[in-house]
């Protein structure tokens, strides 16, 4: 995704869940920390409605229930984006 000044922020141009995704095919055991600190960075910013997505992302993240299914997924989390993502919101259905 091309982001700059006319562009709207990643937290506002996509779902919880795929957020979750990113972040665990980014930071793998880290992902929920990264979660809790975009959140408190949005909140030190005085932007209440990013904050309350990412601490959403860290929820979700946190309250996946098959780890070891995420991390097969994690194998090759490019190719298992999607499926990620539904592995996370699964909660929420």
């Amino acid at each position: 995704m091309v982001r700059g000044r006319d562009k709207e922020p990643f937290w506002q141009s996509t779902s919880a869940e795929e957020a979750g995704a990113v972040l665990i095919s980014s930071y793998r055991e880290g992902a929920t920390a990264e979660a809790l600190l975009r959140a408190f960075l949005a909140e030190r910013d005085c932007n209440r409605a990013a904050a309350f997505f990412w601490v959403t992302v860290h929820g979700l993240i946190a309250n996946a229930e098959d780890v070891k299914r995420l991390e097969r997924l994690m194998e090759d989390p490019v190719n298992n984006l999607d499926e990620i993502a539904r592995e996370i919101g699964q909660k929420d259905e």
